[in-house]
């Protein structure tokens, strides 16, 4: 496990979603386990989104397969450092497709604390009661 870490992420966006969650977050396989491919080939392609927004981007698996899926722009949010710097690389070949920010989104403008194990940065969250969870050991 990483060592613990605090940081304070600056929220500059209000972004309401519903999401119907699909597969097992914490165990996560792959795409197809998860159902998500059938929602990039099946979903994606018969609503042909001008706009795709990867909230929580991490390393950008799921950017790339939008990226590969659609011909949408795709806008990335990352507030972890270590992560957002595989973004970077992913903007680097898709200049014209890809918009990152390291910046969280929260229902409100502000500082909060992020909670996350530097290896398992795919399950941060703002949530103080993922303390809880043990591999989650790290506070931003």
């Amino acid at each position: 496990m990483g060592s613990s870490t605090k940081i304070r992420i600056t929220l500059y966006l209000k972004i309401e979603i519903t999401i119907n969650w699909i597969g097992d977050r914490f165990l996560f396989q792959n795409f197809d386990v998860s159902g998500e491919q059938y929602f990039f080939d099946t979903v994606l392609k018969a609503i042909n989104p001008k706009v795709c927004v990867d909230v929580g981007a991490n390393i950008g698996d799921y950017t790339k397969a939008l990226l590969a899926s659609t011909q949408a722009m795709i806008i990335a949010f990352e507030p972890l450092e270590k992560p957002f710097s595989s973004l970077v690389d992913i903007k680097n070949e898709f200049k014209d497709r890809l918009v990152i920010e390291n910046k969280g989104v929260g229902a409100a403008n502000g500082t909060l604390d992020i909670y996350f194990n530097d290896e398992a940065t795919a399950h941060a969250s703002f949530s103080k009661e993922v303390q809880g969870v043990p591999y989650l050991n790290n506070k931003l």
